[in-house]
């Protein structure tokens, strides 16, 4: 009887792990005239956020590669300012292929600002679209930085003093379900402020 109780849980485990984790490549590409000396480039993979090591090929190029545990990986570019500050920006990727093709520098523009993408989304132009989904309710983004979600959700509203939380959860196959935390699921009964869940 312990041997296929074992199988199962084995098979069940071996599947899970081959499902939860993907991989994704990405090669970033920055104009010759741009000193990279300062780069600084951190992958959030669904688990956590790490520094990301990294070698510049001749061409000024940088190729990353590593594995995520959530529907995108993030990637956080920065560069430090010639004054006090940095440039940063924030890119999502997933199993696909992708290039981020950064273009020269016009008069007065972070050097993060002008890109064009392949099989790469970026923070900007995801909240364009949410500010014109919720123009009428006047829309502020934020990105959080800490590594608890339901943490950081919770300082937030009792920060800002939110009414309402509104997700849009997704749907979870059954082995994410079996084995993966599930968030709203987790926020729901944490949350000292009502959530509404909406589908996407």
């Amino acid at each position: 009887m312990l041997r296929p109780f074992v199988w199962l849980a084995l098979s069940i485990a071996i599947s899970f792990s081959s499902f939860g984790q993907k991989k994704f490549e990405v090669v970033l590409s920055f104009p010759g005239t741009l000193s990279l000396t300062d780069l600084r480039i951190q992958i959030d993979n669904g688990l956590g956020r790490t520094t990301a090591s990294y070698k510049i090929t001749d061409n000024n190029q940088v190729v990353l590669s590593d594995f995520y545990y959530s529907r995108y990986a993030a990637i956080v570019i920065s560069l430090p300012k010639s004054a006090n500050g940095v440039h940063h920006n924030f890119f999502f990727v997933d199993e696909k292929h992708a290039k981020i093709t950064f273009l020269p520098v016009v008069k007065d523009s972070s050097p993060l600002d002008r890109y064009v993408l392949t099989n790469a989304y970026d923070f900007r132009s995801e909240r364009d679209k949410m500010e014109i989904l919720l123009a009428e309710f006047a829309p502020e983004f934020y990105f959080m930085r800490f590594y608890d979600f339901h943490e950081s959700i919770d300082m937030f509203a009792k920060d800002r003093n939110i009414d309402l939380i509104i997700v849009a959860p997704r749907y979870h196959s059954f082995y994410e379900r079996l084995f993966k935390t599930q968030h709203t699921n987790k926020l729901i009964y944490q949350s000292k402020v009502p959530v509404l869940a909406v589908h996407e």
